[in-house]
């Protein structure tokens, strides 16, 4: 019996494998969302308002930074709410890929566990209480 569990869960998960790699693929999403969220407002307060020079790899908009600093600003800000989107969107996708695979393994579970309970012989049935099968259950 439990290995036919253990068969009944390898192939539901076999049958989602790509719901489980989209689900990574949010997972992964959120937490590069996270790692870049701090460094618009690193740009903002660093080089907006305190002037510092930007780093090697944005050289080439220090010209913007330093003359259109309300604009900058502005466009900085909307960068730090489309990383705040696209992480909202990723956890509300991978959560629901993930419920949506533990519903139906443990959609499958049940119906394989009624299925064999209504193959079992009326004597054990008998035999059986309701609150040991239930328990056991």
């Amino acid at each position: 019996m439990q290995t036919r569990f253990h068969n009944i869960i390898r192939r539901e998960l076999n049958a989602e494998k790509w719901n489980f790699l989209l689900a990574i693929v949010c997972t992964l999403t959120v937490a590069v969302a996270d790692l870049l969220r701090p460094w618009p407002l690193k740009l903002i307060i660093d080089n907006i308002l305190l002037g510092k020079t930007l780093p090697p790899s944005l050289r080439s908009l220090e010209t913007w930074f330093g003359t259109q600093k309300a604009s900058t600003t502005i466009v900085v800000a909307s960068l730090l709410i489309v990383l705040s989107a696209i992480k909202g969107f990723s956890v509300y996708a991978q959560t629901s890929i993930t419920s949506r695979i533990g519903y139906r393994i443990a959609h499958a579970l049940r119906r394989e566990l009624f299925s064999h309970l209504q193959r079992l012989s009326l004597a054990f049935h008998k035999r059986a209480r309701a609150g040991e099968l239930l328990t056991k259950v």
